[in-house]
């Protein structure tokens, strides 16, 4: 996974002549609906080994087990406006000016795939 523009243009600017270098896409509505369930059930289960994967405090309002309920402005304020984690990671944050200039200079061996069909 790429976290920031700079890794990308990095990447695109030092990759080798006989590489290739496959962008995974996904329609950016479904990615986020996906990420904002991701980061949620992480926060609620804290699991896959990630000690920083804490709510912010108070965010549930209720737990139990694997059950975690959320109010939805702490949702929207707490999660999707911060972008944490996967929220914050789409094509807007990656796909930008320096993105494409970078693409246009160095002319790497790139495809562009959808998510579906990869």
């Amino acid at each position: 996974h790429l976290y920031h523009v700079d890794n990308l243009v990095y990447l695109l600017e030092n990759v080798a002549r006989n590489s290739l270098i496959i962008y995974v896409h996904r329609e950016e509505t479904k990615r986020l609906s996906s990420a904002i369930n991701e980061v949620v059930t992480n926060w609620c289960r804290r699991r896959n080994g990630h000690t920083d994967i804490e709510p912010p405090k108070d965010f549930f309002y209720k737990q139990q087990e694997n059950q975690c309920h959320v109010d939805e402005k702490k949702l929207i304020n707490d999660a999707i406006k911060k972008k944490e984690y996967e929220i914050g990671l789409g094509a807007t944050e990656l796909l930008q000016c320096e993105t494409f200039e970078a693409i246009k200079t160095n002319a790497p061996n790139m495809v562009f795939l959808d998510y579906k069909h990869g």
